[in-house]
């Protein structure tokens, strides 16, 4: 099981400044780390009670298990991996993973570093077609599995289905597009 820990500065669904914590429970270094990130936590929210703080830290934890798409938007590879976002930017984190580090990272440290490239970052366009694709296959796979286990088709009938479903949508995203996109005649 992956655990994703977010560190989130105002709110999380207006993206405007959080670092992201992945880990994976069957992971000694992260099964280690864990206490270490516990103690980050708890020093970050103690800093933003301080007067003069100039953002609010929030930390939550994501299963990444479950949450598949979040982690190929990301390319996490190796566990523990933290990221900082601030706005549109991504930062990965390089260096030793200690709490002093970390902490001063997710401060101040990351402006020192260069951002992800947007274009393949989480929330540019590869970014988001991982975790589009990535959504639409666990969709899939949830599909088949209430086709087979809940309806009771056989697992040929219930590809089958996919698969017809699958092309006609393919087919009618097709004609759209090419609807939208069909040049104008001119007239002159």
């Amino acid at each position: 099981m992956w655990v994703v820990h977010f560190i989130s500065y105002f709110y999380i669904h207006l993206l405007i400044h959080y670092s992201l914590f992945k880990t994976n429970t069957r992971c000694g270094h992260c099964v280690r780390f864990a206490s270490t990130y516990e103690q980050i936590a708890t020093e970050l929210h103690t800093k933003q009670q301080k007067a003069g703080v100039r953002r609010k830290i929030n930390v939550a934890k994501v299963d990444g298990a479950a949450e598949r798409a979040l982690a190929s938007r990301f390319s996490v590879h190796g566990f523990p991996t933290f990221f900082l976002v601030d706005g549109w930017k991504t930062y990965k984190f390089e260096g030793n993973r200690s709490k002093e580090s970390l902490t001063q990272f997710a401060l101040n440290g990351y402006e020192k570093e260069e951002p992800v490239a947007f274009l393949f970052g989480p929330f540019g366009p590869v970014g988001t077609l991982r975790s589009f694709l990535m959504r639409s296959g666990n969709w899939a796979v949830g599909l088949y599995e209430t086709l087979t286990k809940v309806k009771g088709f056989s697992p040929l009938m219930a590809m089958a289905i996919l698969c017809v479903g699958g092309l006609t949508c393919g087919l009618v995203s097709i004609i759209v597009v090419g609807l939208l996109f069909l040049p104008k005649a001119k007239l002159d």
